[in-house]
């Protein structure tokens, strides 16, 4: 299980493993009067092909998905990464177009302005590349 803050990742090896730790979880949280956002909830099947789970909470059946964003990183049901890293691409190149005319301003000096790219540009595009997501 992954938890951060208010966002949990449940990983099972079954459909049945991911309903009884949903109901535990469920169960925990309805002792401390919290509850979990069904409408938040989605369901996602590590496999290359399409499955949907009959997974509910309460009754109520859970979305099953292809692919969401945890923590800033794209998880997908085939486990690659292909599309983390295009999506992670597409927001550096646009936090460079977002400062573009500070990074090419002549009245700042090339090893600022080399700085300020890395901080703001290279940042976004290596976010978590150390953890191998």
């Amino acid at each position: 299980m992954l938890r951060f803050a208010d966002d949990i990742a449940v990983i099972g090896e079954s459909e049945e493993h991911i309903t009884n730790m949903l109901e535990k979880i469920n169960g925990t949280l309805k002792e401390h009067h919290m509850k979990i956002n069904q409408r938040k909830t989605k369901i996602l099947i590590g496999s290359k092909q399409q499955i949907n789970a009959n997974i509910t909470l309460d009754g109520i059946p859970l979305e099953t998905v292809q692919s969401f964003i945890y923590l800033g990183s794209k998880i997908t049901s085939d486990g690659k990464s292909h599309t983390d890293i295009v999506c992670r691409i597409a927001q550096a190149k646009q936090a460079y177009y977002k400062r573009r005319n500070l990074f090419t301003s002549n009245r700042i000096s090339l090893n600022t302005r080399k700085t300020l790219i890395k901080s703001f540009v290279w940042s976004v595009a290596l976010y978590e590349a150390e953890t191998g997501q």
